[in-house]
């Protein structure tokens, strides 16, 4: 694909693969949830019982959200989007002013072309339990982009703990990438596509969810 190798170049990469996905390709989208911080239960009680899953260590887990989202602080960058959210900027400032340093990390994996299989774990546009239902994208897109839909997408965890977990966003070319990431469906797997050019590099944002898993 010629767009994804021409901002594989560049910082405005992830941005243009992303609306690309949200405009252009399928309405996929995705939502994650884990385990309490440390590696226990949660001690929060869920306000909302809906679950998605999330693939973590090659298997597939299910997530609950006791909790909406939360898109933080981004120094002097000021988001365009309804919701506050953007992509390509990293936040300065975590929920209740939580170190972001060693925080948790939910991969957000996003198809970049019609009828991925196997389906998103998030494949509704717009749509994801106790997620944002807009991105700001123009930091990595360009002007026009500043209140884009959350698109389709799938989840991979960097563990099994809990609480709040930083969003980073990786952009899919194609349906032999796709199988592979999803049917590998682990770090280690994500990390192998990304340093072979496979798959997009990990595109930062200020959005924060917060899941515990409940079933796996």
């Amino acid at each position: 694909m010629r767009i994804y190798q021409a901002f594989q170049q560049r910082p405005r990469v992830l941005g243009a693969a992303l609306a690309i996905a949200t405009f252009g390709l399928s309405a996929l989208f995705v939502g994650g949830t884990a385990l309490a911080a440390g590696g226990g239960p949660s001690t929060t009680v869920p306000v909302s019982q809906a679950t998605t899953a999330a693939y973590v260590n090659g298997t597939t887990v299910q997530i609950q959200y006791p909790r909406d989202f939360f898109c933080g602080q981004s120094g002097s960058y000021i988001a365009a989007s309804s919701s506050g959210c953007e992509v390509g900027v990293a936040a300065t400032q975590g929920p209740n002013g939580q170190s972001i340093a060693n925080m948790q990390v939910l991969y957000v994996i996003v198809p970049l072309f019609s009828n991925p299989s196997p389906t998103p774990q998030c494949d509704t546009v717009g749509f994801c339990v106790n997620h944002p239902t807009t991105l700001d994208l123009s930091p990595v897109f360009g002007a026009g982009y500043g209140d884009i839909s959350l698109p389709a997408h799938s989840h991979i965890l960097d563990g099994t703990g809990g609480g709040w977990w930083k969003i980073e966003v990786v952009a899919v070319p194609n349906e032999q990438a796709w199988a592979q990431l999803t049917g590998g469906a682990s770090l280690v797997t994500l990390h192998a596509m990304q340093s072979a050019g496979t798959v997009s590099a990990s595109i930062q944002s200020n959005l924060f969810l917060f899941f515990n898993v409940v079933g796996h």
